[in-house]
């Protein structure tokens, strides 16, 4: 029998300076540049400057902030890094307030993304109570959720119990229909599920679509009071609208965060709007929610709460450098002005003849093919598109479907001269 060859990569010997720089520049240029490139569908910015100078000058220090620093006793975090943990709780008290909450109110941490932080909340959720579980969330619900479903045993599709996650329908611009959520935690509970973590969606990733939170916390009190012993926690999803809808005056009177009473956990994303290096997700949860999760670590000083342990503190800088420099009053002018951007994308492309959803935040989509070719849309206009995006929106389990793109209006983005040249394009 013949030895099979085994291709090794060639590393084993040390490589100059020069060849390194050369080959991460020839990485770099297979990248797209923001200010450069005509990305459309992109939820992505480039840093903040303050952030890349505090990042850059930081990183080197190798700060570790293991451990969640939120809790009442900060003297009982990890030994060695009291300054970035300190610029840590700092952050998520800054984020507790965009989400109605005082910081003695709340906990959380700054994980590597949206996606561990969905996760969290679900899993303090899975948590809270023993037994069967039902996650029930709009079918625009993140694929974060789905990775959660899996990963915490409760089951990535619906079971024949009633356990596992359930995706319900949406009216025609993708806010949660609130009756098909009823129907559906009602069925389950007469299944004899007392378990639940509901998700509510503050700016869906293709549509950028706002659920109406205090309409699912009416519902998840409607339950309640039919079955007392039900467990419903709520966790909702703004990595991406979190610092866009608490700014726009439409969603002042029904909030998204804390100040309902029933949302027991919150993501949000500041390597997005935030402006910050990515490896800037946020994970918040009232603050006695923390003890579901929590793991004890005989070398690590307090424990531990969070999902990934170990967490760069450079990071921490970098958020508090952003959210102070820009401030409460930035991030409201930054909203409102991508809204308003947001808006008249959405008018140029109507005019153009293009079937476009109603926009809540800065994310505008479109029905149909990009109309584009494959390479322009891959390598010009670069765009999120989805060719199983459900037909019927008000029931995903059906066997027709569209194609649905996206707009995602961005900071660095000059809307006329992109969407111009863009329509140009399409008409060439």
């Amino acid at each position: 029998m013949s030895q099979k060859t085994i291709t090794r990569p060639a590393w084993q010997d040390p490589t100059s300076e020069n060849e390194i720089l050369a080959k991460i520049k020839e990485f770099d240029d297979a990248n797209i540049h923001y200010f450069e490139s005509k990305e459309l569908g992109f939820p992505g910015t480039p840093p903040l400057p303050i952030c890349q100078q505090v990042y850059s000058d930081y990183v080197g220090a190798h700060a570790n902030n293991i451990g969640m620093h939120t809790n009442p006793r900060p003297d009982t975090s990890e030994y060695g890094f009291e300054g970035s943990q300190q610029a840590e709780r700092e952050v998520i008290g800054m984020c507790a307030d965009l989400m109605d909450a005082s910081p003695d109110e709340v906990g959380g941490y700054i994980s590597p993304g949206g996606t561990e932080a969905n996760i969290v909340g679900c899993w303090i959720g899975r948590n809270r109570s023993k037994g069967r579980t039902a996650i029930v969330g709009s079918f625009l619900t993140h694929y974060s959720i789905v990775k959660a479903a899996d990963l915490l045993g409760i089951g990535a599709k619906p079971q024949s119990d009633g356990s596992g996650l359930h995706l319900v329908g949406t009216d025609s611009n993708g806010h949660i229909n609130l009756e098909h959520l009823w129907r559906v935690l009602l069925d389950l509970a007469r299944l004899g599920l007392r378990h639940f973590i509901v998700i509510g969606n503050a700016g869906t990733t293709m549509l950028g679509s706002v659920d109406d939170i205090p309409g699912m916390c009416e519902v998840i009190s409607r339950l309640e009071h039919e079955y007392p012993t039900a467990v419903v926690h709520l966790h909702v999803d703004a990595a991406f609208g979190g610092f866009v809808i608490p700014f726009l005056e439409k969603y002042k009177s029904r909030r998204i965060g804390f100040s309902n009473p029933r949302v027991d956990s919150v993501t949000v994303d500041l390597h997005k709007m935030g402006q910050t290096p990515y490896g800037s997700g946020v994970i918040m949860a009232r603050r006695e929610q923390f003890k579901n999760v929590f793991t004890l670590a005989p070398y690590v000083r307090g424990g531990d709460s969070t999902l990934c342990g170990s967490r760069g503190g450079v990071i921490a800088f970098s958020c508090w450098a952003a959210m102070k420099f820009l401030g409460r009053t930035g991030y409201e002018k930054e909203a409102l002005e991508r809204v308003r951007d947001a808006n008249t994308t959405r008018q140029m492309l109507t005019e153009a003849g293009l079937s476009v959803f109603e926009n809540d935040t800065n994310i505008v989509a479109v029905r149909g093919e990009f109309p584009l070719s494959k390479k322009l849309m891959d390598k010009v206009f670069i765009t999120h598109a989805q060719e199983d995006f459900p037909a019927d929106m008000s029931n995903p389990a059906g066997r027709e479907f569209q194609t649905v793109w996206k707009v995602v209006v961005m900071p660095h983005m000059d809307i006329d001269t992109t969407i111009k040249a863009f329509l140009d394009a399409r008409n060439a």
